[in-house]
């Protein structure tokens, strides 16, 4: 595997050389030291790219305005976990919720309100589910809740306590409040003959 470097001893006008003649190099001219101290530098180089890397990732994963899972994500998770309760007798509830009237609440807090609005809804939402429940935003002002080993009692309870939560307090924007309340639709694999994720979202 090559890699760039500052400088390259073996031919300066090439920019990469293979690590092991770098070490080669160093060895040659005496530098046991300075083949360690290499070593550990390009680990260090190494360990730091690939935190770079599965943050790159991360952020790719996460809808830019709210930070809960993106689109893409949330549905990848869905299927994951349908695909999980097909090969065992688990259960996977799945909530919708969409915030009530979304036009009359912009006007009301004012038109540059929007990411404030989903932003909290996000929040609120997330403070509400267990910590192994995945929380993303579905399309426009509508999120999808996915909630493994959840039969229809505890999908009930979920999606009860996060309305309750949500209409609890209103939502302030420069100045103004406003009330705000969502709509839930929920469905488990339990009451599902077709179970998958398609079917799941279309409940």
């Amino acid at each position: 595997m090559r890699h760039s470097l500052w400088f390259n001893p073996i031919n300066p006008e090439e920019g990469t050389i293979e690590t092991r003649e770098v070490i080669a190099w160093i060895l040659a001219a005496g530098g046991a030291g300075l083949a360690l101290l290499f070593l550990f530098l390009f680990s260090a180089r190494t360990r730091a790219l690939a935190r770079e890397l599965a943050a790159a990732a991360g952020a790719a994963a996460r809808d830019a305005t709210t930070g809960v899972w993106n689109r893409r994500s949330i549905l990848g998770t869905l299927e994951a976990e349908v695909a999980r309760c097909l090969r065992g007798d688990d259960s996977l509830g799945v909530l919708l919720i969409d915030i009530d009237d979304f036009p009359a609440l912009r006007t009301a807090l004012g038109r540059d309100s929007d990411d404030a609005i989903l932003q909290e809804v996000a929040s609120r939402i997330g403070r509400n589910v267990r910590i192994y429940d995945s929380v993303g935003r579905y399309e426009g002002e509508a999120f999808l809740v996915v909630l493994p080993d959840s039969d229809e009692q505890e999908l009930n309870n979920i999606a009860e306590r996060i309305r309750m939560m949500v209409d609890r307090s209103p939502v302030t924007w420069r100045g103004e409040r406003s009330r705000i309340t969502v709509s839930i639709g929920g469905v488990t694999t339990l009451s599902l003959d077709e179970k998958s994720a398609d079917r799941m979202v279309r409940m």
